[in-house]
């Protein structure tokens, strides 16, 4: 179980700098809107760093199953918004973009 949750870890930290990378630099999403764009996928990208570590702390939460709850709560909700931003950001309506940013 360790090994694939250290696996997960490391394929969504590769990821998910990956797109920040691109998204702080302005080159995830090119056309007019694209600052609001690159906003909302950096934004996104942190939100999601943030979910994987989560994903990290969990194994060691196995002996407390109140606080393995919280951060189970937690990693999803950030999952969710991570989503959302993300998903607007690369290839959202327009009207959601404006409405995000």
């Amino acid at each position: 179980m360790v090994v694939a949750v250290l696996c997960m870890v490391v394929a969504g930290y590769v990821g998910g700098l990956s797109l920040l990378r691109l998204a702080r630099e302005g080159k995830a999403v090119s056309g007019p809107a694209a600052p609001e764009r690159n906003k909302l996928v950096y934004r996104g990208m942190i939100i999601m760093l943030l979910a994987v570590t989560f994903v990290l702390v969990h194994p060691f939460l196995t002996g407390m199953p109140l606080l393995l709850r919280a951060i189970t709560a937690l990693k999803v909700l950030c999952l969710l918004a991570a989503a959302t931003l993300t998903y607007a950001g690369l290839v959202g309506p327009e009207w959601l973009v404006e409405r995000l940013s």
